[in-house]
């Protein structure tokens, strides 16, 4: 009896496996689709908002959106972060907007880490993703 199960189990995690195996690439495709035209919707919705904002505005507009969302930290960040590049690029600069960031390093120090965190809590918003989209504040603002 205890064998029948066994191999009752195997076949099952055979098959499993097998459709799995064959299935796999179209799943992906189409997710990769569908991520893809999330991520343009994002783009243009940053585009759009910028023509009539300026950077703060934008950076406001892309952490309440990221503090809004209900997707994955990283599909959040990605796309507020996609959001964002796009809406500073068609926005008016704002005045002391870059007052007391710190400058862009490719490592970030204690202190830069320590200036998005706290960043991040003033703003009221948690998680890593936010502080992401702070290393894009330093970006743009050491550019």
């Amino acid at each position: 009896m205890a064998k029948k199960i066994w191999l009752g189990i195997l076949l099952i995690s055979i098959a499993g496996l097998l459709w799995a195996w064959l299935a796999g690439p179209q799943w992906l495709e189409e997710w990769n689709r569908a991520s893809q035209q999330e991520q343009q919707a994002f783009q243009q919705q940053g585009t759009s908002l910028g023509s009539g904002t300026d950077q703060q505005g934008c950076f406001e507009a892309a952490l309440a959106s990221f503090d809004q969302c209900q997707d994955s930290e990283y599909k959040c960040t990605v796309n507020n972060g996609i959001l964002l590049k796009a809406c500073w690029q068609t926005s008016l600069p704002s005045e002391g907007f870059c007052d007391n960031v710190p400058a862009f390093a490719e490592d970030p120090s204690e202190d830069d880490k320590a200036w998005m965190k706290d960043s991040c809590l003033a703003a009221g918003i948690n998680g890593s993703g936010c502080r992401l989209l702070m290393r894009q504040k330093q970006q743009l603002c050491s550019s």
